[in-house]
């Protein structure tokens, strides 16, 4: 019998030429079967294990069962500074004037092949999950956390500037930066670039409490569990559900004590400058295209929470009005 273990990793064109057809009974596990833009690779995975899904044990039944903890889900609606909010918008316009010769929806279009395309939205994408207000906004809800131990931050792969200097630096090295020498927390990176035995003795230091909180920004999204982990915030995340809801997965797990963890999600929305009534029809799919994605992973998130996402959290603010706004602005009010 064959057991594949995280299987949508198999549906990669380099890996489905290799899986045995010898074998008669096979199972796939996974919590994100489904493969990101890449509908073929998902079909031939599926049809490889059975054509269909057999068994779905949801993340409501795993808290209710007691496999996984409770959570506050609490989205933070982040703004871009003036400059960020001017590359921002060029970089739309990029965007919409390259998807506006394409027969589809941006959501739906088949990217492969269009390399200046997948370039502007690369950029983008790289401009919002660095967003620089995002690193006051930690600072300042820090201060709300009864315990400051077992805390994780998800980062983005980019850089940010200094203000002061005008040095570029790598923006998980400016959250370790900003948490360790402005707050005073014992912390450190988890990251690629430490290698296996570093990163098992930095999981054991924040299990035990001597590093209060662990910066990452890919390597904690998949296969490595940290328990003990009872506040996250997750600064940056791609649109693939795969990425969230695998994070969301290693947030979650049990651990002694802890009764529930809490998930600060930040989210960035378009310039409050940027009107949708005055966009195109291009534009304003490209717009609204971004913000449905978002607007999905809050639903996902908050749809098994202890919480609404626009009710009050331990004092701590939420952005329940902006994402109204958001909703309303951009024809979303039914998500």
């Amino acid at each position: 019998m064959l057991i594949a273990d995280e299987v949508h990793h198999l549906g990669a064109p380099q890996h489905l030429g290799s899986l045995p057809e010898a074998i008669d009974l096979r199972l796939g596990l996974s919590a994100t079967p489904n493969r990101w833009y890449d509908d073929e690779g998902t079909e031939e995975l599926f049809s490889y294990f059975g054509d269909g899904i057999v068994f779905e044990y949801s993340l409501s039944e795993a808290i209710e069962n007691g496999a996984l903890c409770e959570y506050y889900y609490i989205p933070h609606i982040i703004e871009l500074t003036p400059e960020e909010a001017e590359k921002y918008e060029a970089l739309s316009t990029t965007i919409a004037r390259l998807a506006s010769r394409m027969n589809k929806d941006l959501g739906d279009a088949d990217l492969q092949g269009n390399t200046t395309l997948k370039h502007a939205l690369f950029k983008r994408a790289r401009l919002i999950g660095t967003a620089r207000e995002k690193l006051y906004k930690l600072q300042d809800l820090i201060q709300y956390q009864n315990s400051l131990n077992h805390t994780l931050v998800y980062c983005g792969d980019g850089s940010v500037e200094d203000e002061l200097t005008g040095d570029t630096k790598r923006h998980v090295d400016a959250t370790v930066e900003l948490l360790r020498d402005d707050i005073g927390l014992r912390v450190n990176r988890f990251t690629a670039r430490e290698s296996q035995n570093e990163r098992e003795d930095l999981l054991n230091q924040f299990e035990n409490g001597d590093l209060q909180a662990l910066v990452a920004i890919r390597c904690l999204d998949e296969g490595v569990d940290v328990p003990a982990t009872q506040t996250a915030y997750i600064l940056a995340s791609s649109s693939n559900p795969r990425q969230f809801i695998q994070r969301r997965g290693r947030i979650l797990r049990q651990y002694p004590g802890k009764q529930y963890a809490v998930i600060h999600d930040f989210i960035v929305a378009p310039p409050n400058r940027v009107r949708p009534e005055l966009l195109d029809d291009t534009q304003f799919k490209t717009e609204r295209n971004m913000i449905q994605k978002e607007l999905e992973r809050v639903q996902l998130f908050a749809d098994s929470a202890r919480n609404h996402p626009d009710a009050d959290v331990q004092g701590i603010p939420t952005s329940s009005k902006s994402l109204k706004d958001l909703k309303k602005k951009y024809n979303l009010r039914q998500m």
